[in-house]
């Protein structure tokens, strides 16, 4: 599954899978919305698309996505591991949240022009 590969690198068990389905039924009902359908399509936009869609919070349909299942994932025992801080020095973390924050400003400036294309359209629908 694409949001599983895109928060923990590689796939979601069919147990996970699974539960992330029925959820998505009980909590998030709504049809997707054009991003969503974009990433499906387009599964290596996600991370630009995640990126533009962060200001927005939670209430941009794909971070809602993403968020349910960042909760399944973070909640199974198999994937838990994958969320807890690594121990590492002052300075390293120093280092890699500079790079995080770079990557996620060049991801944002990257994302926002087809965020906004997408979303866009989807009202002119």
């Amino acid at each position: 599954m694409v949001l599983s590969r895109y928060l923990i690198g590689t796939p979601a068990s069919p147990q996970v899978v699974q539960r992330y389905v029925d959820a998505q039924r009980v909590l998030l009902p709504a049809e997707a919305d054009r991003v969503t359908a974009f990433v499906r399509r387009h599964p290596r936009c996600l991370a630009l698309l995640d990126a533009a869609a962060a200001p927005r919070g939670t209430h941009a349909p794909l971070r809602r996505r993403l968020l349910l299942m960042a909760t399944l994932l973070e909640a199974t025992p198999e994937h838990a591991a994958r969320f807890l801080p690594a121990p590492g020095s002052r300075l390293g973390v120093l280092a890699s949240l500079g790079w995080h924050g770079l990557r996620g400003v060049a991801m944002t400036a990257l994302g926002t022009p087809l965020y906004l294309w997408l979303r866009a359209g989807q009202a002119n629908e």
